[in-house]
């Protein structure tokens, strides 16, 4: 008599989580900078501003 394995697939959610999360806080963003743009305030480009303090 042999032994077989039993194989068990558990489906991993981790990347449709991120992605979903990744979504909503790109949401996020563009809604805070609409509501800047939208009250007459200017909008800092977080890329330009960090190279800028590195300077």
């Amino acid at each position: 008599m042999r032994a077989v394995p039993h194989v068990k697939f558990l489906f991993d959610q981790s990347i449709s989580r991120g992605r979903d999360l990744s979504s909503l806080i790109e949401q996020a963003r563009e809604k805070d900078t609409s509501d800047l743009d939208s009250n007459g305030l200017e909008t800092a480009d977080p890329k330009t501003t960090n190279e800028q303090i590195r300077d």
